[in-house]
């Protein structure tokens, strides 16, 4: 069996005095499709940022492809094939569609070129001089994706990428981390709509109180009402 994409083991980080991961555990394979869920401020997006460098974890150990990576720098992680879109989306307003994409390259290296990006994204194509700051919150979000992309990841971390969005909006996301995976991209989705999270992932992490306290395929976890509620205060996901 080969190791994992991506592993955790014993990772424990936070802000200044405060601990908001307690010892977190978890392993990402190579081109799958990994969610990570629970209640508001349990340390998701905390776990997002200890992988991809933007806080400094104060035990244990991150592994990606083979090497520690645990005190990396943001710039080095994404040098190494990790991109992170987080959650407030971070769109130029002042930039045009291309160029936002463009900053995406800064510091990664990436060989994608932008046009190759807007091939994915049919509507910020049709976009791609206007500027972000008229664009809607779905194509702000797609943006976002689309800026990670042009770094050429192997590890795309997404944080809540569908918060704030229409139902219909909701779906073509869904439809594009599908279509990412299938282009061999490898992802770990932080998600509060949960039937997304078990809909688009093939396993599962519930993280409470900045430990996980469940894990296993997302089909099991879709079924299982009495974890659903215990940790995630919905009795059923349909």
């Amino acid at each position: 069996m080969t190791d994992p994409l991506l592993s955790l083991a014993g990772v424990r980080a936070g802000y200044d005095l405060t601990e908001v991961l307690r010892g977190v555990d978890m392993t990402v394979e190579e081109g799958s499709v990994v969610s990570l869920v629970g209640r508001n401020g349990v340390g998701k997006t905390t776990t997002l940022r200890s992988i991809v460098g933007n806080v400094s974890p104060t035990a244990g150990t991150i592994t990606f492809d083979g090497e520690d990576i645990t005190d990396l720098p943001t710039e080095q992680t994404i040098q190494r094939g990790i991109t992170f879109v987080p959650e407030d989306r971070r769109v130029f307003p002042g930039l045009t569609v291309r160029e936002n994409i463009e900053m995406g390259r800064l510091g990664a290296g990436g060989e994608t070129s932008v046009d190759e990006v807007l091939e994915t994204f049919e509507n910020l194509k049709e976009r791609a001089d206007s500027h972000g700051s008229v664009l809607s919150g779905g194509e702000q979000q797609m943006l976002a994706i689309a800026r990670a992309l042009v770094a050429d990841p192997d590890l795309l971390l997404l944080d809540e990428p569908t918060e704030g969005l229409a139902p219909y909006i909701v779906r073509d996301i869904e439809d594009i981390i599908r279509e990412l995976n299938d282009q061999g991209i490898t992802v770990l989705l932080v998600e509060q709509n949960i039937p997304v999270a078990l809909e688009v992932s093939e396993y599962t992490y519930i993280l409470e109180k900045g430990r996980i306290v469940h894990e296993g395929p997302a089909a099991s976890v879709r079924e299982n009402t009495a974890v659903l509620d215990r940790h995630l205060g919905v009795g059923s996901v349909e």
